[in-house]
């Protein structure tokens, strides 16, 4: 880490993180990113790049090697009783398509997973001069001074607890983030709108998918619901649903069990198929 007097200190080194710390760089502005992970999450979350996403990564010349990432299909939803039918609707996701898109902006929106592309905005960061990167640093606290902050953080290779005097704070640490905590700054309506349960895996299955490609395919049968959607372009794939009452885990569930319950409504090669599952 090269900065220990930035002007800012960001916590968090997801892509509003990342973000930021570019931004900041191209003003020549001293930065310290922090984040507690030792590098971006290999766990995908966000699936869609949106354009004003694409609009900001465009700007920092990463447009094309973002577009490489991308999972060629449509940013919208097929909803069916049964995926490998025929049956079903097409339904949009709040993202503009075709001449749409091209109305909007030069930079259409992409089914481009979220931790595809982190990566190289984490690594261009840490061949700028003029931005610290600490891994596998967890912010404890961050206090009010009268003229900035001070973030107390522990690097947990040596267990150093160190602290940084900034002018300013940008807390891109989530939901739960320690730096509103810390400032007392709340947040408005309930912090745990739902349980989502879901299960990545490797297989090939979009020979099997219906005859959209759509970048949801949303299951609407009660025996066997759920959201299977691509991670990447390796036959990497997710299947997501809502926890409600006594439902198993998909954790907890044996490949049999999983090939039982779902095999009737959705593709059946799936499980047999399987190579790897990577996480929930």
């Amino acid at each position: 880490m090269r900065s220990r007097s930035p002007q800012v200190v960001i916590v968090g080194a997801g892509p509003a993180g990342l973000m930021a710390a570019l931004t900041l760089a191209t003003y020549d502005i001293d930065a310290l990113l922090l984040d507690k992970r030792g590098g971006t999450g290999e766990v995908s979350r966000a699936l869609v790049a949106s354009a004003r996403t694409l609009e900001l990564l465009r700007r920092f010349g990463f447009e094309d090697a973002v577009r490489a990432t991308a999972v060629e299909v449509v940013p919208c939803a097929w909803v069916t009783a049964n995926v490998r039918s025929a049956e079903g609707r097409q339904q949009p996701l709040g993202y503009p398509v075709g001449a749409d898109a091209a109305r909007m902006s030069p930079t259409p929106p992409l089914w481009a997973p979220q931790h595809l592309w982190e990566p190289l905005l984490l690594e261009r960061l840490k061949t700028l001069p003029r931005i610290g990167v600490g891994l596998r640093c967890e912010t404890e606290s961050v206090s009010l001074l009268d003229d900035g902050a001070l973030v107390t953080f522990v690097e947990a290779e040596t267990q150093q607890r160190e602290q940084v005097r900034t002018s300013y704070v940008v807390a891109a640490d989530g939901a739960h983030s320690v730096v509103r905590r810390g400032l007392g700054i709340g947040m408005d309506g309930p912090d745990d709108l739902a349980e989502v349960d879901r299960v990545e895996f490797g297989a090939d299955v979009e020979a099997a998918l219906g005859p959209i490609a759509c970048g949801l395919n949303v299951v609407t049968n009660p025996e066997a619901g759920g959201v299977l959607a691509p991670r990447d372009n390796a036959g990497r794939w997710g299947i997501t649903r809502d926890i409600t009452g006594p439902t198993p885990r998909l954790a907890e569930m044996s490949t049999s069990h999983l090939a039982a319950t779902y095999s009737v409504c959705w593709v059946s090669n799936v499980w047999t198929c399987r190579s790897k599952v990577f996480g929930l």
